[in-house]
Parts: structure tokens; sequence; C-alpha cells
């Protein structure tokens, strides 16, 4: 689209992009208990932050952690709703099972062994990508709601 649009190759800016992203790479690798303090405290400062950057600046602090890797790893816990269009909707019994669950992994004190997705699937019956599709909605609601 990028390519498309600014009328250049489309490999030029596949190559642009990569150099760019290995430029801004992560210092280190943001492991899976740093990424589940940053939902948890996302999730907390919600609530009483009044700004998303303020939101991210403190996370920021508290994780020790640059306030790139925090807004990235925000913008990926918010992406993807259009690949999620075909994905089938679970039933209302199961949304709020998935949820009650989420919360029950937001108030953890450390993340679970494995993927999150797969234990709650597992837990429900439902598949990956609609857990993925609930939990997508849940939080694109929650950020809606701060942006009022």
């Amino acid at each position: 689209m990028i390519a498309a649009e600014m009328g250049i190759p489309e490999k030029a800016v596949v190559l642009t992009v990569r150099k760019w992203n290995e430029k801004n790479q992560m210092s280190g690798e943001v492991n899976q208990e740093k990424r589940f303090a940053v939902e948890k405290s996302y999730f907390s400062f919600l609530k009483t932050e009044s700004s998303l950057q303020g939101i991210k600046e403190r996370i920021a602090k508290e994780a020790g952690l640059d306030y790139w890797q925090v807004s990235r790893y925000l913008d990926v816990l918010h992406d993807g709703e259009d690949r999620l269009a075909r994905v089938p909707d679970v039933s209302s019994e199961q949304r709020e099972t998935l949820l009650a669950e989420y919360q029950a992994y937001l108030s953890a004190s450390a993340p679970p062994g494995p993927s999150l997705h797969q234990i709650l699937a597992e837990k429900t019956g439902v598949n990956r990508k609609q857990v993925h599709k609930v939990l997508l909605t849940y939080r694109l609601d929650r950020l809606k709601e701060k942006q009022g």
C-alpha cells in the first residue's frame, strides 16, 4: 500500500521498513514476565491515568523498559481486528468465561507457563483464534472507553 501510494517499488519499502525495524529493535527481547507486567499495569492504569502517553510513561518507568518497548507491546495487544473478521463468534457464555479467566490472569502474580490463548481455549472449548478475537475486542473496547 505504501509503495503504491508513493509510486516506489515494493522492495524499496520492504528494505526501508526492515532497516528501520532493525535500528529500532527493542533493546533485548521483552520476556514473558515483562510483557505480563506491561499488560497488567496497562489495565490498572487505564482506570486512573488521564492519558495514554501517561500510561505508557508510567509503565515504562515501573517495568524498567523503554517507552518504545511499552508502546510497541501495547500496539501488539490491540492489533489484528481485521484479520479476525472471519473468525466465528463465541457464545455469550463462552465470552463471559473467557473474560473472567482473563481477569484472573491479570490478577495473578505471574503469567502462566504456556500460552494464555492455548490455556483459555482448552478451558472453554473454543479455538485460539476465537480466544484472541474475544480478548482483542475487550482490549479495544477498554481503549475506546479511555479515548471517550
